[in-house]
């Protein structure tokens, strides 16, 4: 499964837990900004990765807009390699940038849409999602001074500043993945620039999806014809390495 298949999936879970529109709250803090420090790494199965990066997150209209771009320096088995992902939030669509590609995936969160045509507090149902799968409270924490709460389950510790996460620590099939908050600045003005897209075709997740299904099936037809199977490349294990990472984030965890 290619990296922007999980990382699609992965936000939309992330959204269950806090989405917001016009009459509705995602956070509690009408706009901000906050910079984030990552670490990762693991082996599974052997293939051993390390990885370390940032994170810059922008919102505005409490949630209703926001735009996290993440940037990290990833070693697969000895292999370097650079990655930046970006990915906004508008009115219950989100886009993932595919820089590979030059294009944008775009999805519609029709849950997400019918909570705010219903005029539902999102800011309170968050916490409620949080509860039924199987998070508990653990108290606070203070992190760049501000006091969060302290969320935990299978694996995975978040600590919370008015909804928006300050602090991810998750462990998972052998790997761990942390997201530290370094700067943040609430309540202030956000340029409208940050929420800008670059100017590349955009496609449906369903027609990406599609296109990649025919893209596996005309490999595997390629492969069947060779008496050995191919191996791995080094951006396959690095994406492996990301899935497995992902899925950690989505089944612990957003």
């Amino acid at each position: 499964m290619k990296k922007i298949t999980i990382s699609a999936v992965l936000l939309f879970c992330f959204t269950l837990t806090s989405f917001a529109s016009a009459t509705t709250k995602r956070y509690e803090i009408k706009s901000g900004i906050v910079d984030y420090k990552m670490e990762s790494g693991g082996n599974f199965m052997g293939i051993k990765t390390k990885s370390s990066g940032t994170q810059k997150l922008y919102f505005k209209a409490y949630g209703n807009k926001e735009v996290r771009i993440i940037e990290d320096d990833t070693v697969t088995m000895g292999h370097p390699s650079k990655t930046r992902t970006l990915t906004k939030i508008e009115n219950g669509t989100v886009y993932t940038v595919d820089e590979t590609n030059r294009q944008i995936i775009k999805q519609d969160i029709a849950a997400m849409k019918q909570m705010q045509k219903d005029g539902k507090n999102l800011s309170v149902m968050g916490k409620e999602m949080l509860k039924q799968l199987g998070a508990q409270k653990r108290g606070t924490e203070k992190i760049l001074g501000y006091t969060c709460e302290v969320w935990e389950m299978q694996g995975i510790k978040m600590c919370l500043y008015k909804g928006i996460p300050l602090k991810i620590v998750s462990h998972f099939m052998g790997f761990e993945h942390k997201e530290i908050a370094t700067s943040a600045k609430f309540d202030i003005p956000v340029d409208d620039q940050y929420f800008k897209l670059p100017d590349y075709p955009i496609i449906t997740l369903e027609e990406m999806m599609h296109k990649q299904l025919m893209n596996d099936t005309s490999t595997q037809k390629r492969s069947s014809k060779t008496e050995t199977p191919p191996h791995p490349s080094a951006e396959e294990m690095k994406q492996m390495q990301e899935m497995l990472q992902n899925l950690g984030k989505m089944f612990n965890r957003q």
